[in-house]
């Protein structure tokens, strides 16, 4: 019987053919895609807990931000005797439930550019050879606590983890990654998505990613003092000092901000090691541009714009999340008056 002559049920029949299956699969497709994406914000956001807004955050949510700095405007209410929750001394009440970010920690903590707190951002100064001392003491005495932890024992170093660590640093800034021309070509963008995997060896990538989830809450301080101890020439006579050239941490921190494979490495890492990774490699860029020793001409406004929106967004478990801001508040400004 030819087509023409089939009753109209059958031709309609034929010509569905296989259309309802491919819809299944491609419903199917979409949900299993669907499903990984959600996994992966669930747990991008384990990594930063909630946090509680106060009524003077949700007031100032829609206060008109500062013309020159893009910062909520202070008012005279900020001095702790006025702020809700806060006594007169600025101490917080047993019963607060809100971001505390460690206030009683960082209420008996050095001023803003000694060890232990944010570089390049001024306070009440220690001599150079001072916060290089008290930067070395406490890199060392992470090393030491480290030491203690199964976890690292459990990797079977042959040497105390300071030791096998500046080795390491050493071994990075001898082999920099390539940041010039990066997507020229495949073999280049391959070479940077593996650098560490290179240059380290997997065993050491994976105890570097054990300490990243393991001390988590000591990252922050670890890096603030390796910027004293790496830009500090009154350095050189620590037991751990690092002769870190301008050019190698030049060479790093456009790694991570100006290349793919540098990208890739912070997205794969948690939410605070990115910021504050990216945080230093901003810092470190500004400096080379202050010294007009930006061989690569590589941009930071972005960049800038960028950190302080993830910082505000998504900072609160920061320990010094308000100096950071300062300070990418401080560069804003600085590069939109440059760049207008």
């Amino acid at each position: 019987m030819s087509t023409a002559n089939r009753p109209p049920y059958r031709q309609g029949r034929e010509k569905k053919g296989h259309g309802p299956l491919i819809k299944i699969l491609i419903i199917v497709v979409v949900a299993l895609i669907g499903g990984y994406l959600y996994q992966q914000y669930r747990s991008e956001q384990q990594d930063a807990p909630p946090a509680v807004p106060s009524q003077k955050q949700a007031s100032e949510s829609l206060k008109v931000p500062d013309q020159q700095t893009g910062r909520p405007p202070a008012e005279s209410g900020d001095h702790p005797s006025s702020q809700p929750g806060l006594s007169a001394t600025g101490d917080l009440p047993d019963n607060y439930e809100g971001d505390r970010r460690d206030h009683d920690k960082d209420s008996a903590a050095q001023p803003v550019g000694q060890t232990g707190t944010v570089a390049t951002t001024p306070g009440k100064a220690a001599s150079p050879v001072e916060s290089c001392r008290n930067a070395a003491a406490d890199i060392l005495k992470f090393y030491q606590q480290i030491d203690s932890r199964e976890y690292i024992r459990n990797y079977q170093l042959d040497q105390p983890s300071s030791t096998h660590f500046t080795a390491l640093i050493k071994k990075l800034l001898k082999n920099p990654p390539v940041i010039a021309r990066e997507t020229d070509d495949l073999f280049t963008i391959l070479k940077n998505t593996a650098h560490f995997f290179r240059i380290l060896g997997k065993d050491n990538v994976l105890i570097i990613k054990g300490i990243l989830h393991k001390e988590k809450g000591e990252i922050e301080d670890l890096l603030a003092n390796y910027h004293t101890l790496t830009h500090s020439p009154e350095c050189s006579d620590s037991p751990i000092y690092i002769s870190a050239s301008s050019e190698g941490l030049y060479l790093y921190a456009g790694f991570f901000l100006n290349t793919m494979g540098g990208r890739l490495y912070l997205f794969r890492r948690d939410s605070l090691s990115r910021m504050v990774v990216s945080y230093y490699s901003i810092i470190t860029i500004d400096e080379a541009n202050t010294q007009k020793a930006n061989a690569q001409g590589i941009e930071v406004t972005s960049a800038v714009d960028m950190l302080i929106s993830e910082i505000e967004t998504g900072g609160n478990h920061l320990k010094y999340r308000d100096e950071y801001l300062d300070k990418l508040y401080e560069l804003k400004e600085k590069y939109d008056y440059t760049n207008p």
